[in-house]
């Protein structure tokens, strides 16, 4: 344990070894624990401000907390920006609220617990989508550089890993515009000195990954074939997410599920893509609103085979006119698909 738990916590005992009552550091008494009992007292992830009075606030947020993981992320014990505080992973139960099983060094992990208790609002507003298999596809964008697709939305996909055994490779990893587009921040970040071994969460507990487009856009540099490199998909439980993936494959024909992503950018200026998918042949209303129902602008009224489609919005109404800044919303109408999303146009 990192932390000096004796304030607030009575009794942490894994032995059970002993009987009779036990007193802590403020003179609080209690029965000693049943064997093999636990206890933590602290928020895994919360590392706290420097001034406050037990070294931590009670509360993950991406200052000071989420900063000062970025620093160490990928440091193992002997190295100088090693934080024993950021070394929480995996827990006991690999949830959020685990009892803290340090391995030495701050990786994927550790990400992953910080990324369950990040204190957000926004997890409470967003619903489950898509299906329980996370649909993948890699697309060579330039040479050597090569974008990682989540081709259909992921019921719970929170976190993915992307590594690689080869020592001498020089990867770079970026968000794609599917994560930039989310509610709530995404961390990204490959570890300096172990040639690819990225890791990527959605940050907040409940949270996860809204939507299909680019996650990642990774610089491989010439001759390595993305087939050979290894992807660990997780849930907002931290559990495994089974997952399918094809090099340099195009969106499939027939989507699993007919849906609409969210747009991206957003918030935008001048102009945001909005996505959508058919499982078959259907017609397809796209219309932009104004949050008290007011009709501006109708982007697409038409058939559209089966598969995935994007438009754009360039923030002007249907006689042309330039929107002000403000919150709109789309709604798609396509047989049994009826579904609006909320967007922000910032002048």
């Amino acid at each position: 344990m990192k932390k000096d738990l004796t304030e607030l916590v009575f009794i942490l005992d894994r032995s059970g070894s002993m009987s009779g009552l036990e007193s802590d550091t403020i003179g609080g008494y209690s029965d000693r624990a049943t064997d093999n009992a636990w206890a933590h007292s602290y928020l895994p992830g919360d590392f706290g401000l420097p001034d406050a009075p037990h070294g931590w606030d009670g509360a993950i947020s991406l200052s000071p907390d989420i900063n000062t993981f970025s620093l160490c992320y990928g440091a193992a014990e002997a190295d100088g920006s090693y934080n024993a505080d950021c070394d929480i992973g995996p827990t006991d139960d690999f949830g959020g609220m685990g009892i803290p099983g340090t391995d030495n060094v701050i990786d994927f992990a550790d990400l992953m617990i910080i990324a369950q208790n990040y204190d957000s609002v926004l997890a409470k507003l967003m619903p489950a989508a898509g299906g329980p298999t996370a649909v993948m596809g890699w697309r060579e964008i330039a040479a050597g550089v090569w974008s990682l697709r989540l081709i259909e939305p992921c019921r719970d996909l929170k976190g993915l890993r992307l590594s690689s055994d080869s020592p001498g490779l020089s990867a770079t990893v970026a968000a794609g515009e599917l994560l930039k587009s989310q509610a709530g921040p995404c961390f990204v970040q490959n570890i300096p000195g172990r040639g690819l071994d990225a890791g990527l969460a959605l940050l907040g507990g409940g949270m996860s990954i809204t939507g299909a487009g680019e996650l990642l856009r990774v610089d491989l540099g010439a001759g390595v074939d993305p087939a050979d490199l290894r992807i660990d998909v997780r849930d907002s439980a931290n559990r495994p997410i089974e997952f399918r993936i094809d090099v340099d494959a195009g969106t499939p024909a027939n989507p699993a599920a007919s849906w609409m992503g969210l747009n991206h950018p957003n918030p935008f200026n001048p102009a945001t893509t909005i996505e959508f998918a058919l499982t078959a042949p259907q017609r397809v209303r796209l219309t932009v609103f104004t949050v008290d129902g007011g009709r501006v602008a109708t982007l697409v009224d038409a058939e559209f085979p089966a598969g995935t489609h994007q438009t754009a919005w360039d923030g002007r109404n249907d006689r042309g006119r330039t929107m002000p800044s403000g919150v709109y919303f789309y709604l798609i109408e396509a047989g049994d698909l009826k579904q609006a999303r909320k967007m922000t146009l910032l002048r």
